[in-house]
């Protein structure tokens, strides 16, 4: 599998994905989500069922004002013991030291994802293709389901389209839905399925 992860510090949530490829272009997600104490007593104004996410385990809440790093390094770490996991992709914006700390005690090669339209473009539409064809398989997260009800397009001049992220302080978030998107990059990338076979040392049936 490949992994997306995007980062937030305190008011959006912090994501991160697995994707898995498994047949006929098909794909299989897994995902959690971290954020601070804070941030979530400040959203249940407006979202009061996110206490009940938080609850159930399908937000990971961190102590304090800002998102605890650990915790997702953590649960990195313990993926990547589970699953061969060939590439960490990530968007640069607070992640720089937080990937290097997980490559480097976890052997995962690390690429960072520009966040322009023409880089975004190919997954996006594959992607949305995918969902249509019922070829994206998820673990029913209500959190995922419910970002994924506040996506939007946006599309440059060349006619290419990535998700827009909402303003900093709305309610809505898409912060999974980006995570998503950078794993299945990866996982769909020619270049990523042969690093898997390298570092696994295993040979393609021709």
């Amino acid at each position: 599998c490949c992994a997306g992860l995007d980062l937030a510090i305190t008011r959006d949530m912090s994501a991160l994905a697995l994707v898995f490829p498994y047949q006929e272009e098909r794909f299989r997600v897994l995902i959690w989500f971290f954020m601070a104490e804070a941030g979530i007593r400040r959203l249940a104004s407006r979202i009061p069922h996110i206490h009940d996410w938080a609850r159930q385990g399908h937000i990971i809440s961190t102590p304090g004002e800002t998102t605890d790093y650990r915790f997702i390094k953590r649960m990195f770490a313990e993926k990547a013991q589970k699953f061969a996991i060939s590439q960490l992709i990530f968007d640069a914006y607070c992640a720089e030291q937080l990937t290097q700390e997980i490559s480097e005690e976890t052997g995962v090669e690390r690429l960072k994802m520009p966040q322009v339209a023409s880089r975004y473009n190919e997954p996006t539409q594959n992607f949305e293709r995918i969902v249509l064809e019922r070829k994206f398989e998820h673990n029913g997260n209500p959190v995922l389901t419910w970002q994924a009800g506040h996506v939007t397009i946006r599309t440059d001049h060349n006619g290419n389209q990535m998700p827009m992220k909402p303003e900093r302080d709305a309610e809505k978030k898409i912060d999974g839905i980006a995570a998503v998107l950078m794993a299945y990059a990866g996982a769909r990338s020619a270049d990523s399925e042969e690093a898997w076979f390298k570092r696994v040392g295993g040979l393609r049936d021709k």
